[in-house]
């Protein structure tokens, strides 16, 4: 459903370039992913020109994921933030972010599920912005393109596939994505 949305909303604003691109980074905020397949079926569909729809969900996805981390930030210097962060859950979590902070920050990116809680727990213990937005900026510097060009390619195959088996591929696609925090979460047992 959201993904119809952001389509026809970028869709709509195809011949304006600059609200194009505002609209874009916007997107990104509310669920990156799918602004990113949404602009790549876009593109596959020569709806969209590749520039500047490529940039905008980099600047996005880089501005949403150190948003969080500045919303942790926020949130700690708070009486209720205080409280939380003396239980002891809490400082072993915070222990463990501190020790695998760049594994962790890395891996939220590629993850789904993990981005909110690593970013704004990077925030929330205090890790240094300008640290968290190399790592952040790299990751993405890497998934956008990713996640970019898988969409076109998926947009470009189902084009020719019967439409029960594009949206057989398509959705067990989502699905191994929606898993994949399941399937991890061992990787980061504390």
């Amino acid at each position: 459903m959201f993904i119809d949305l952001t389509i026809a909303l970028l869709r709509s604003l195809a011949a304006n370039p600059a609200a194009l691109t505002l609209a874009i980074i916007v997107a990104t905020f509310a669920l990156e992913d799918v602004a990113a397949v949404a602009v790549g079926l876009l593109v596959s569909q020569m709806a969209l020109a590749p520039w500047p729809a490529v940039p905008a969900l980099l600047v996005g996805t880089i501005l949403g994921d150190l948003a969080l981390h500045v919303l942790g930030r926020a949130f700690a210097d708070t009486p209720f933030g205080r409280r939380v962060r003396s239980r002891g859950a809490v400082i072993r979590a915070e222990t463990w972010l501190r020790r695998r902070s760049d594994f962790a920050l890395a891996l939220a990116r590629f993850v789904p599920g993990l981005r909110f809680p690593i970013y704004v727990a990077s925030g929330f213990i205090g890790l240094p912005t300008r640290r968290v937005a190399m790592i952040v900026t790299a990751m993405s510097v890497i998934w956008t393109p990713v996640v970019f060009w898988l969409s076109i390619s998926a947009g470009s195959a189902a084009t020719g596939l019967p439409a029960p088996l594009a949206i057989l591929l398509i959705g067990g696609g989502f699905v191994a994505i929606a898993l994949a925090p399941r399937v991890t979460r061992r990787w980061l047992a504390f």
